[in-house]
Order: C-alpha cells, then structure tokens, then sequence
C-alpha cells in the first residue's frame, strides 16, 4: 500500500445528501399528476437522454418534459425544480475544511450539467475541492473504468496512491480492481475510522 497522495470523493450522498422525489413530488403539485408515474417519466427519460453522458442539453430536456406533462414552465423555473434536490453532508463538509491542504483533494461524480451549475451555485464547499471530474463533461460515468484512470491523470498519480470513496458498491469495484484504496460510505463515523487507519486523523 503506498502512501496516499490524493482523496477522490464522490459527491452525490457523500458531500451531498439527494433525493430525486422531490422533482416528481413539485411536479405532481403543479399537474395534480401521480407522483410515482411523474418520477418514472422524468427518469426514464434522464436515462433515455443520456444526460449525465453529455449526449442530451438540460434544456432539451426540460422541453421535452414540458411536452410529456404538459406543463408550461419557464426553462429557469423548471431547471430549479429538477436541480434543487440536495442538501448539505454538514459532517462531511466539516471534514473537508479540515483535510484542505494536507493533500489534493477531488471531486468524481456522475452527474449533469444542469445539476453541477446547481450545486457550485448552493454549495461552497464544493470550492474546497481542487478539482470535479464530471461524467457529463467527459462522457464516462461510473464504474467505467475511463472517469477513475481520468481522475489519475488529474492527480498525477498512482492508483494505489489513491483513496476513493464512494456510496456504491458497484463504483467501488472497479476502483479496487484498478488498485485504488476504497471506502463504501455507510455511516461518517466508518469514513473517520478509515482516515484513522491510514493515519490521516
């Protein structure tokens, strides 16, 4: 195991906590539609677009969810609707703070660009992070293995110099297979026990 040179973090339900109902929710409100048929269309069409792959614009989207509910919303309106799902890991954040300048420090997050203009806006700790590989912007998410060996480039470094964490299992096999030190994000005490472990607390 080598000595670690950078932390990879994810961000969705490690920085940030999300909750993706909270759009079909606003949704069903506004239409008088069925929330659970609402969150079906809305990503199952996300899934269909490819928007977290950079293959479809935020606001071709809207437009077509627009069509599909038959909801006459201003694009800027509808953007805040499906972006402002998030919320704050305060522990986290507060680890962050307190990591920042002993070494680099990465964001890897498969995500959109709408969601991503969102959470730079809301979130400042996100600022804390030298850098955030995003799916959308190099058209690979994760597991495939393309986003972590990107993020290797970004840190100048090897993977086994590396500790990722992550909330899926399915993302963290990859990296292990790659050489990465991993984390699975369960509980924040867990995450403070590892940094313990290799000696960073």
């Amino acid at each position: 195991m080598g000595q670690l040179k950078a932390i990879l973090f994810d961000i969705g339900n490690v920085i940030l906590y999300f909750d993706n109902h909270r759009v079909s929710q606003r949704l069903a409100k506004l239409t008088g539609k069925n929330e659970p048929g609402l969150f079906k269309l809305i990503f199952d069409l996300y899934a269909e677009k490819e928007l977290d792959l950079g293959k479809t614009s935020p606001q071709d989207y809207f437009k077509e969810i627009s069509r599909k509910t038959g909801l006459e919303l201003g694009e800027e309106t509808l953007k805040n609707i499906f972006s402002d799902v998030f919320t704050e890991n305060v522990k986290m954040a507060n680890l962050i703070h307190f990591l920042k300048g002993r070494l680099p420090l990465i964001g890897i997050s498969n995500t959109n660009e709408s969601h991503f203009e969102f959470i730079q806006e809301h979130f400042p700790i996100l600022n804390r992070l030298e850098r955030i590989i995003t799916s959308y912007e190099i058209g690979v998410k994760k597991p495939d293995p393309g986003i972590y060996f990107a993020a290797l480039a970004c840190v100048k470094a090897r993977a086994q110099e590396c500790l990722f964490i992550d909330d899926q299992q399915k993302n963290i096999i990859p990296a292990q297979f790659l050489g990465f030190q991993t984390h699975l994000y369960q509980s924040h005490e867990g995450f403070l026990q590892k940094l313990s472990m290799l000696h960073i607390l």
